[in-house]
């Protein structure tokens, strides 16, 4: 599992969240159609947040490390963790 913090008032099952978007190393979700963002994962420093996108009932996101390490993480069903994708 990669550690992220998550916004307290974010962490709703993955299906409530209904938008998401991406800067730098952070995932920003919406629970109002995109009216209003707030961070949901803060990565920190050396990870860049390339997508975040719906697959197959799931939420992904595709992360870069340090420029060199892609990787595919999966939002878990209670909105609490992002985890390793394993496919």
């Amino acid at each position: 599992m990669l550690a992220s913090p998550l916004e307290p008032h974010l962490t709703a099952p993955a299906a409530k969240l209904s938008e998401f978007h991406w800067a730098h190393d952070q995932i920003l979700a919406s629970v109002d159609a995109g009216r209003t963002w707030k961070t949901h994962a803060k990565f920190g420093a050396g990870f860049e947040v390339m997508s975040v996108y719906r697959k197959d009932g799931e939420v992904l996101a595709d992360v870069l490390f340090k420029g060199q390490h892609r990787f595919l993480l999966h939002l878990n069903e209670t909105g609490t963790a992002w985890l390793v994708h394993q496919e």
